[in-house]
């Protein structure tokens, strides 16, 4: 079989990927976004036409917390996370009885390096709880809230 994608393009042998009359390709890495493929037949006598293309959606992963955590934090944190292959990140900063004080959309390329991202917000008050989540978005698919985390300021 051949595959084709703009990220992908292979040849399969069928006793390799197939079983029980459903083909099946895995591995390699697609950047977060809409997608499509094709597939055709192919043997010795030649190759089929493409199929149809089917269009498919690639999320970026759920963001891990860095910093700030615990107790002992900066009243002007750096909220670093980890880089999901996002368009953008949403960021929410609240106080431990559940109210916001900080929000903020930031783009990918204004904070993000490949393995990483951060943004700075305004100064917190002193000696106070504070829980913080990061959403990753590439339209049209936003992920699931990153865990919450807990951090108090100095």
């Amino acid at each position: 079989y051949g595959l084709w994608s703009p990220e992908i393009s292979s040849t399969y042998s069928s006793g390799a990927i197939c079983s029980g009359g459903t083909c099946t390709v895995s591995g390699g890495s697609l950047s977060v976004g809409n997608r499509y493929w094709y597939a055709r037949a192919i043997n010795s006598a030649g190759s089929s036409p493409w199929s149809s293309g089917l269009s498919f959606s690639v999320v970026p992963g759920t963001p891990a917390l860095t910093l700030p955590s615990g107790t002992g934090q900066s009243k002007d944190p750096v909220y670093t996370w980890s880089d999901t292959g996002a368009k953008s990140y949403y960021i929410w900063v609240g106080s431990s009885a559940g109210t916001a004080v900080y929000t903020n959309v930031t783009s990918a390329g204004a904070g993000c390096n490949g393995t990483s991202c951060s943004t700075t917000g305004p100064t917190l008050s002193s000696a106070t709880n504070h829980y913080w989540y990061v959403l990753s978005y590439a339209p049209p698919c936003p992920t699931s809230w990153s865990s919450g985390t807990y951090f108090r300021t100095l």
